[in-house]
């Protein structure tokens, strides 16, 4: 197509710029896991606080009452405390990496002894802006690609384009691509919804909730994923992370090109204001030396 052509070639550059960056996310991903589960297992082993063992012992013998009643009120009330026997699975350090790396902040994991929570502050400081980055490239590709699908469906004679008519429809397309974008996030909002309704057995009220709040990272901790971390199956917590993964990767793409697309409709605007101020004021002063050269046939 004249003037406006799409080829695979135009994204090759972003596309693996995207794909080592998800690579690297992933490995320093992986790693950080492994190792919280390690400080935590050992350091806290030797922590001074007591365990929940210790505090379900001490309550036996106190109140009475037999281990297994309080085992089952610890089941139940384990989603909103902090008491863990200072050791943390794989999964788990899975669960709070991806909560440093994207800001989110769930709170239902942390670190509890001090080598851990050092170890957070070190690991957030290399995994944030390797994430920051990887959302920036997704975005960029989102953006781009919806782009070249509006100003597609905009050209309906590719063979009389000229220069004139590909700037007024990539200005259009511009100005669309913020609303289309905000559709699609709620699009899949309401779809991550649907499949976190199924998955963790919310009702589906609060999975939109839960799927918004995550998603924007603003993470209040309110609804957490304990299924994915205390599920005895293997293959379906894999399954699971998996999916938590690329549900908030793809989000929060959606979100960044959302960002990306009113900065760049924002800039736009400053250089149309610039360019008419100045042709403004050259035409003022084409009108001063007009009069100028009047004033002087006068003379």
């Amino acid at each position: 197509m004249a003037g406006i052509k799409i080829t695979k070639d135009s994204y090759k550059a972003l596309y693996i710029k995207f794909a080592w960056q998800i690579c690297l996310f992933l490995l320093t991903l992986n790693i950080a896991a492994s190792i919280f589960q390690a400080i935590e297992t050992r350091d806290g082993a030797q922590s001074s606080e007591p365990t929940k063992t210790d505090i379900i012992s001490n309550f036996s013998s106190t109140h009475n009452v037999s281990r297994e009643e309080i085992l089952k009120l610890f089941e139940r009330l384990e989603v909103f405390t902090h008491i863990a026997d200072h050791s943390m699975t794989y999964s788990e350090g899975l669960v709070l990496t991806l909560s440093l790396f994207y800001t989110i902040g769930w709170g239902h994991v942390t670190p509890i002894t001090t080598s851990g929570k050092v170890f957070a502050v070190f690991i957030s400081c290399v995994g944030i802006p390797i994430t920051f980055m990887m959302l920036l490239s997704g975005g960029r590709i989102l953006s781009q690609h919806i782009l070249d699908v509006i100003k597609i469906s905009q050209t309906q004679n590719p063979t009389k384009l000229n220069k004139y008519s590909e700037n007024k429809i990539h200005t259009s397309s511009k100005r669309m691509l913020t609303p289309i974008l905000l559709i699609m996030f709620l699009i899949f909002t309401f779809s991550s919804a649907a499949m976190l309704q199924h998955f963790e057995g919310f009702s589906f009220g609060d999975a939109l909730w839960y799927s918004y709040i995550t998603m924007s990272t603003i993470g209040l901790g309110d609804y957490t994923q304990e299924h994915v971390i205390r599920s005895g199956h293997h293959g379906k917590r894999a399954g699971l992370m998996i999916f938590m993964f690329f549900w908030i990767l793809i989000g929060m793409i959606f979100l960044v090109a959302i960002v990306i697309s009113i900065l760049s409709n924002a800039n736009n605007m400053k250089l149309k204001s610039a360019r008419q101020l100045r042709a403004s004021d050259e035409n003022k002063n084409k009108l001063l030396a007009r009069q100028d050269d009047l004033a002087e046939d006068d003379l």
